[in-house]
Order: structure tokens, then C-alpha cells, then sequence
């Protein structure tokens, strides 16, 4: 139904009212586009997140998942979306969560720092939710290997963010041994 796309698929209905307003859509896209419009829906409404369906994620690993979810649980990940939108190659629904993002005070640097003051969190692996200074207060050992995986250049963004952590600490690999 118009109605589940509406729900489930955003970055469509966005991309069938801008078809729409060309002039140079079929009856099909037509009809919905009306449809669209009677709900109070127009790309506009659809780019900045404030149609139906709005506050959740219309994309990847968090689809569904409402955008403040997202930024509570994986800082790292709202990090990566707002580094990512000014590169022009991200679609509407990225957009959409990327200003959002930009409505909350957040920005790259500061989620970069985590959300409480530069303390951060953890978000994968065995400690995810744990704040960085409990881990390094209770595991040396894992800290250790965070400093060594993020220094071969190969590790994730969540593990390069807690080694800048560490780092700021004043703590290396070899102090931790």
C-alpha cells in the first residue's frame, strides 16, 4: 500500500515526488505523488525528516531505528554519517539523519570526544556501553590491545575512537604492558 512505502521506504517517496514535479512522470508515480501530496508529504517534508515515518532511520544497519536510538547507542556511527554528507554522495534518508543530527549540537568533533565531556563509551565488542575510563581503569590488558589494533591502521572507527581516548590520556601500548 501507498501507505507502507510511505512508512518503509522514504528515500523512494522523496525520489517519486521529485519525478513528479518534473512533469515528466507516468500515471503511476502521478497518482501516488497526489496521494503523497493529500498526506501533507512533499520532497521537502521527506529531505528534512518531518513526514511520517520521520525520526528513524531509512537506511543500513540501523534501519528502522529511530534516530535517537542511533545517537545514544552508537556515537561513532553519527560521527561517520556527518562526515559522510559533505562528500555529496549519500541519499536523501542520510541526509535527512545527517541534519538531524546537525539539530541536535553534535557535531563530528564532539561526538569524536564522546557524549559526556570527552569521556565516550565504548560501542563494540565486549565492553560496548561501557564508558572508556571503566574499561581502562579495570581492563589494562584490553587497552593494550585497542592501542595495538589501532596502531596497524586496520582497525574500526569505534577502535580508533577509544585509542584517540587512551591516547589523550597519556596512555600507550607500551605503558599499559
Amino acid at each position: 500500500s501507498y501507505e507502507e512505502v510511505l512508512q518503509g521506504d522514504p528515500d523512494y517517496c522523496q525520489f517519486v515526488m521529485q519525478q513528479a514535479a518534473t512533469g515528466d512522470s507516468g500515471p503511476g508515480f502521478a497518482a501516488f505523488a497526489d496521494w503523497l501530496s493529500t498526506q501533507g508529504v512533499s520532497a521537502q517534508t521527506l529531505s528534512t525528516g518531518s513526514a511520517g515515518g520521520s525520526g528513524t532511520v531509512s537506511f543500513g544497519k540501523y534501519h528502522g531505528t529511530s534516530y535517537e536510538e542511533v545517537l545514544q547507542g552508537d556515537p561513532d556511527y553519527c560521527q561517520f554519517v556527518m562526515q559522510q554528507v559533505p562528500t555529496g554522495d549519500s541519499g536523501a534518508g542520510f541526509r535527512a539523519f545527517a541534519d538531524w543530527l546537525g539539530t541536535q549540537d553534535v557535531s563530528a568533533q564532539t561526538l569524536s570526544m564522546g557524549s559526556a565531556g570527552g569521556s565516550g563509551a565504548v560501542s563494540v565488542g565486549k565492553y560496548r556501553g561501557t564508558s572508556y575510563e571503566e574499561v581502562w581503569q579495570g581492563d589494562p590488558d584490553y587497552c593494550q590491545f585497542v592501542m595495538q589494533q589501532a596502531s596497524t591502521g586496520d582497525s574500526n572507527r569505534a577502535l580508533t575512537a577509544f585509542a584517540d581516548w587512551l591516547s589523550a590520556q597519556s596512555v600507550s601500548a607500551q605503558t599499559l604492558s
